[in-house]
């Protein structure tokens, strides 16, 4: 789990024990230092943090898609401070590929962990090859293009993807043409 700081952030690992769950790790950040490792760190986690873990690990139950069997997950406050979003997403292991399908946002109760609702981000498993091993000599991919049609306008995923692999979309939706530049969304006319 990933949560702010006093001058950055932090990364925590845990595990499930019969009494809920204990820190196993934290990576602590620091902006103008290096990171900082501790492992079995003696304190108890906060209230927040617990709600975090079980909200990831109720996404993951119901988020998960056919698209890969690796997923990362990225937890942040919903519209309502009563919610998490989080966002399950698909990985995978070679570095050529951009995985566009197969990401799911799961909107979940800090409360009870209940899941609220899940929102699949694509409707299939699309794999973009980002390398341009394929094309001809002297060539290169400018951007990647890609249709959407689960919302009439691109979506989280579509910015994270681009900043991710520093690589412009272009998106295809019912509503038109969209492209995505260094994090920003702007209708094509």
């Amino acid at each position: 789990i990933t949560y702010p700081n006093d001058n950055d952030f932090t990364v925590s690992y845990y595990e499930q024990t019969d009494n809920g769950f204990n820190v196993i790790a934290d990576v602590i950040f620091r902006k103008t230092e290096p990171p900082i490792l501790e492992l079995r760190p003696e304190r108890e986690i906060s209230v927040s943090e617990n709600s975090m873990v079980s909200a990831r690990i109720s996404a993951i139950q119901s988020g998960t898609s056919s698209c890969s069997e690796r997923f990362n997950t990225v937890i942040l406050p919903a519209e309502n401070d009563q919610f998490w979003d989080v966002y399950v997403l698909a990985a995978t292991r070679n570095p050529k590929l951009v995985q566009v399908g197969g990401h799911t946002k799961v909107t979940v109760s800090k409360a009870t962990s209940e899941v609220i609702e899940t929102f699949p981000l694509s409707n299939s498993c699309l794999a973009l090859d980002k390398s341009g091993d394929n094309l001809p000599e002297g060539a290169s991919i400018s951007a990647l293009t890609v249709s959407h049609i689960v919302s009439p306008m691109p979506v989280a995923i579509h910015p994270y993807l681009n900043l991710l692999h520093d690589i412009d979309l272009a998106v295809s939706t019912q509503r038109g043409f969209w492209m995505v530049e260094s994090g920003k969304i702007r209708l094509i006319e």
